[in-house]
């Protein structure tokens, strides 16, 4: 029988057996990390999801995939009081 774990809590404590259990798992191959990439171009979009809690796992923004405009980008404050990179 397989064990499924559907999330992990992370603590600042712990034993060195802990760890080597957490290692051996990782090692097992029974750990997913849920991660999603999106370009820099799309980072209000990001934002804008994670205030909405619509982010499973991490987003990493993929600097290399952008658009070269965006690079040259000014950071405002919007009628909401957000900062946003234009």
């Amino acid at each position: 029988m397989a064990t499924t774990m559907k999330a992990a809590v992370v603590r600042e404590f712990g034993t060195r057996l802990d760890l080597q259990e957490a290692l051996d798992f990782a090692r097992d191959q029974k750990v997913k990390a849920t991660v999603e990439t999106d370009t820099l171009d799309n980072i209000n979009d990001v934002f804008a999801r994670m205030h909405k809690g619509d982010i499973q796992g991490r987003v990493v923004l993929d600097f290399g995939k952008s658009s070269e405009a965006v690079f040259d980008y000014h950071a405002s404050t919007s009628a909401s009081g957000r900062r946003e990179i234009r």
